[in-house]
């Protein structure tokens, strides 16, 4: 019986916590009749339920890293009347698998959850405007959570690495995604990104190797750097129209990503944009580019085809370097300069044709094409490339009396010779526009006004063998009813070849007349 009772001892003592949180473990400031719960003891462990009052004193705030590196505590319940959350409150709380907080709380404070690895979920209550810095970063077990409609900021980092997380939505009204929001979020699926974000910060949503689409909305204007780095199952992506720009690296290591349609409203795109994008067949670039940066589409292996825009002026450093399905490849007349292993490794290039004259080329910019590789130059600028037949940058020069044009440029001059066509027929007279004129016409004039109008012969040779010219003058005093009016051959003089008419009105204030 004794050695039963020792057992169920040592057994009740397995399971109870060794050091179970209450009132004793925290360390508390009152001002003013208000509490702030300023530390606990990192012994604590289980489940810590913070009371709304200490001494008679409300609990109101809990302050800057106040339950740091309480690694024990499981769960923690804040009352009723706190308003805020300080920094780093619950950072590396390692063991904390839920939080309850009150409705009262409108601010969380920077690093406030950072490293709480198994915390689940979490909800944010409706009152708070703004997620600080780096809040749920390395929460790698936070699978859900909800952001409020209230939430207007959502600061860098906030989801960094949060490798649980599947799905979210921005709210409305937030109009910015920081740097590196839900970066390492590796197992996010499905993101809404609300209409009224304007900008995406840099590295938003690197390394979220499991995001397969997402839509840019209307009112953003900037992709930032490595946006969408290493965003290896992305194969769709709308950008829309009001982007101006596309930083370095956004669409580094997309290694899915397929196609993609730059709008053009686009004005810049940055150097490295498409690195390894090894899946990538074709992409359009606006007409507003005006250069392709460093390594652009460095490693883009299976891009059969690309149409440079006539506004670029220069092809940096490595644009294309081992795009080893590209075949043949425009550079419009535009270009002036071509960087070093700017088409290196591009051993499938046969044909580059040049629109222009030869520009200034790296080091290596044709290297390891494919064999017997040619440039395409016209008979006008062939000087400026040297022999026809002979070695230029490791292509052998070929000339021709018409600039080779692609499909889609002669798409566009068919298009535009239609146009031309259409407008100048739908210009012309109609049979209705005429019966309309005369109509007015017979309302407006006599019969004998008309005659007038309509002489049989306004120029020719008289009977003496002079050119004879007439002139039909009608004058009116009320815009209304023209009569005949008659101009005197004293009114009639050359001067420098050209013929003068004066004459001195009678009573008309207004003339009209025709040459028949």
């Amino acid at each position: 019986m004794k050695l039963l009772q020792v057992l169920l001892a040592l057994f009740a003592c397995t399971f109870l916590p060794l050091y179970a949180a209450d009132l004793s473990d925290l360390s508390y400031t009152t001002t003013g009749g208000k509490v702030t719960i300023t530390a606990c003891n990192t012994a604590a462990t289980g489940e810590l339920v913070i009371l709304n009052t200490i001494e008679g004193n409300p609990v109101t705030s809990i302050g800057t890293f106040a339950f740091k590196d309480c690694s024990s505590l499981t769960s923690i319940t804040i009352p009723d009347g706190v308003n805020s959350i300080g920094l780093g409150v619950f950072h590396d709380c390692s063991s904390l698998t839920t939080i309850t907080i009150p409705d009262s709380v409108t601010i969380i404070g920077d690093w406030a959850f950072y490293n709480c690895t198994n915390l689940t979920s979490i909800t944010i209550p409706d009152g708070v405007k703004s997620i600080g810095l780096g809040v749920f970063h390395d929460c790698t077990s936070l699978t859900k959570i909800t952001i409020p409609d209230s939430v207007t900021s959502i600061g860098e980092q906030a989801f960094g690495d949060c490798s649980s997380l599947t799905n979210i939505t921005i709210p409305d009204g937030v109009t910015s995604i920081g740097l590196g929001v839900f970066g390492g979020c590796i197992s996010l699926t499905n993101i809404t990104i609300s209409d009224g974000v304007t900008s995406i910060g840099d590295w938003a949503f690197y390394n979220c190797t499991n995001l397969a689409s997402i839509m840019i909305p209307d009112g953003v204007t900037s992709i930032g750097l490595g946006v969408f780095h290493d965003c290896t199952s992305l194969t769709n992506i709308t950008i829309s129209d009001g982007v101006i720009s596309i930083g370095d690296y956004t669409f580094d290591n997309c290694s899915s990503l397929t196609s993609i349609t730059i709008p053009d409203s686009v004005t810049s795109i940055g150097d490295w944009a498409f690195y390894n994008c090894t899946k990538l067949t074709n992409i359009t670039i606006p007409d507003s580019v005006t250069s392709l940066g460093l390594g652009l589409f460095h490693d883009c292996t299976s891009l059969t085809s690309i149409t440079i825009p006539d506004g670029v002026t220069s092809i940096e450093n490595d644009a294309f370097f081992q795009c080893s399905s590209l075949t043949s490849i425009t550079i419009p007349d535009s270009v002036t300069s071509i960087g070093e292993r700017a088409f290196g490794y591009c051993t499938s290039l046969t044909s580059i044709i040049f629109q222009g004259a030869a520009p200034t080329v790296g080091i290596n910019a044709f290297s390891d094409v494919a064999d017997g590789a040619e440039a395409m130059v016209t008979i006008e600028v062939q000087a400026s490339f040297g022999v026809s037949g002979e070695n230029w940058n490791n292509l052998t020069v070929r000339s021709s009396a018409a600039p080779p044009q692609s499909l889609e440029v002669q798409l566009a001059q068919m298009t535009a010779e239609r146009d031309a066509a259409i407008a100048e027929r739908d210009a012309l007279p109609t049979q209705a526009s005429y019966d309309t004129a005369i109509a007015e016409r017979d309302a407006r004039f006599t019969e004998d006004q008309i005659h007038a109008m309509s002489a049989d012969s306004t120029i020719g040779m008289n009977d003496e063998g002079n050119v004879e010219m007439k002139i039909n003058f009608f004058e009116s005093a009320d815009l209304v009813t023209f009569a005949p009016f008659t101009v005197t051959p004293e009114s009639v003089s050359v001067v420098d070849g050209n013929i003068w008419l004066e004459f001195t009105p009678r009573d008309a204030a207004f003339f009209r007349f025709s040459l028949r």
